[in-house]
């Protein structure tokens, strides 16, 4: 389940952190997006593409996770995705009837332990396409989420960044091989095919760097090795 992108929408910020916080720790690789309301949920899937979506049945402000749960299903980008629907109301069969009507492929009720949500997760994340390849060109390094479709750049599923073509693809490049660094001579030669020098991609590199201010990492130069992506501490 390497590279599992996961997205939770829920309004209760405790109740997302420690969702967040289990599935980071118990799905190695996962890459976990919280949204504390169903508002830019279709934004945010649309450009994190994740395998998983948990949604909260009552999101607040009159907004409902299962309505919400259809309009992902109805779109394009929504359907290879899993959806579990979690709720701390009272249940009935009829409440579970619908929640699969419209779309959902899991249901969970509140309290729930962290083994129950763990194992749901891994469960939907087989059923999903995340051992498929991915036609979209998406990556993911550490909570990163990189779309080389439209050269975009997701963090912590808060912060998104569009980059101009040729620094996205140095960034594109030191991601693949993350935790690793990147000798600058490959660099030069993958990313400017050679029509560049050294101090010029050290420019190109510290204009990368102003980039991902605010995201949870940066770029440093290693002395003999080259450039490395790093995740901020």
């Amino acid at each position: 389940m390497d590279n599992a992108r996961i997205l939770v929408v829920e309004d209760e910020s405790g109740i997302r952190r420690l969702i967040e916080r289990a599935l980071e720790k118990h799905i190695p690789g996962a890459a976990v997006c919280g949204l504390e309301s169903g508002g830019k949920a279709i934004e945010t899937i649309e450009r994190f593409k994740p395998h998983l979506v948990i949604l909260d049945w009552v999101l607040g402000k009159g907004q409902n996770g299962v309505d919400l749960c259809r309009e992902i299903k109805g779109r394009r980008f929504g359907r290879q995705a899993s959806v579990m629907i979690i709720s701390g109301r009272h249940i009935d069969g009829r409440d579970r009837l619908e929640s699969i009507a419209r779309g959902g492929d899991a249901y969970l009720s509140k309290p729930f332990s962290i083994k129950r949500l763990i194992d749901y997760s891994k469960a939907l994340l087989k059923k999903s396409s995340i051992n498929r390849p991915d036609p979209n060109g998406i990556l993911v390094a550490g909570d990163l989420v990189f779309n080389r479709q439209n050269c975009t750049v997701l963090g912590g599923g808060k912060r998104f960044r569009r980059l101009p073509k040729k620094l996205f693809n140095c960034l594109w490049l030191l991601a693949k091989n993350y935790p690793k660094a990147v000798e600058t001579k490959r660099l030069i030669r993958d990313v400017w095919k050679n029509q560049v020098h050294d101090a010029q991609a050290a420019v190109a590199v510290s204009r990368l760097k102003k980039y991902l201010a605010g995201f949870n990492c940066s770029i440093i130069c290693e002395p003999g090795q080259g450039y490395r992506l790093v995740r901020d501490r």
